[in-house]
């Protein structure tokens, strides 16, 4: 069971945020993607593979180093992408 959470454009790559399922168990994987020469997406080493429990305590972190950036997380928004500038987001 591969479910994609979340896209974002960066630059000619693409992060997204997938729910996983390996040997039973359920993860969050948070990966770079880049464009095969066959205009696939394609998942690179950079990443992260995490449980539930890990991934709730790396949002957390995330979350309270934006407050202190004094920065609001952004709510997500399922399969967003985010739009090149002048354009509009497709959600």
């Amino acid at each position: 069971m591969d479910k994609t959470i979340l896209e974002i454009e960066k630059g000619e790559d693409l992060i997204k945020v997938l729910l996983k399922e390996f040997k039973g168990r359920q993860y969050v994987d948070a990966r770079i993607f880049y464009m095969s020469e066959t205009g696939e997406w394609m998942p690179t080493r950079k990443g992260l593979s995490m449980s539930p429990e890990i991934a709730g305590q790396v949002a957390g972190g995330i979350a309270k180093a934006l407050e202190e950036l004094g920065e609001a997380p952004a709510p997500a928004r399922k399969s967003a992408r985010k739009a090149p500038a002048g354009e509009a987001p497709d959600y």
